[in-house]
């Protein structure tokens, strides 16, 4: 039901859009289809006048005939359009690249090495560590590119912690970093797990 395949004239409704500040809930039109490096993008005239795309590999929608099904039945996802969705996670995107992440965490996920409810420590163990915990395991190509891409994720987390603690004024130290790198990383797994 989420992310299906859209056609020119369908109605979308938006639930998460990468990168951008745009309000879950909001309702557009299909005007144009594109296919760019094998990800579909949805040109959308959405009605609060914007015409940012739908990009298939980070962003989250739904058609408006299943949003309003959802809605009358009370259940699905209706509890990541609560108040408080955006104070909560709001902040992830201004200092993690939550699309490199995801497609870490997907890969994650596919490669079922692990439980995700206990992921969060993944995306700042690096390489290194995480072939280290699974040296004895059963592994499959989503695990190597899990390690492939881990270095990059852990040293975004890490710079995302570094600019949050700086923005907060608070005096950079280790300690305060890592107490932040592992909050950070376990609201993004409640983010990815709300949003999916």
């Amino acid at each position: 039901m989420i992310n299906p395949k859209l056609r020119i004239g369908d109605r979308v409704v938006m639930l998460y859009m990468d990168g951008e500040s745009f309000k879950p809930g909001v309702v557009g039109t299909v005007t144009g289809i594109s296919n760019v490096f094998n990800d579909t993008h949805y040109l959308v005239d959405w009605d609060n006048g914007s015409r940012l795309q739908i990009l298939s590999d980070v962003d989250k929608w739904i058609k408006e005939e299943d949003w309003i099904q959802m809605k009358n039945k009370r259940k699905g996802i209706k509890e990541s359009f609560d108040p408080d969705f955006k104070k909560k996670f709001g902040g992830l995107t201004k200092y993690y690249k939550m699309s490199k992440i995801h497609k870490f965490m997907d890969e994650l996920r596919q490669s079922g090495v692990i439980n995700m409810f206990g992921s969060s420590p993944y995306l700042y163990l690096g390489k290194e560590r995480i072939a280290h915990e699974h040296y004895y395991s059963d592994t499959n190509e989503h695990f190597d590119n899990v390690l492939e891409m881990a270095d990059e994720v852990k040293n975004l987390m890490i710079q995302g912690a570094l600019k949050k603690v700086e923005d907060q004024d608070i005096e950079i130290d280790l300690r305060t970093v890592e107490r932040v790198l592992k909050k950070d990383a376990l609201k993004i797994v409640e983010f990815l797990f709300k949003i999916h």
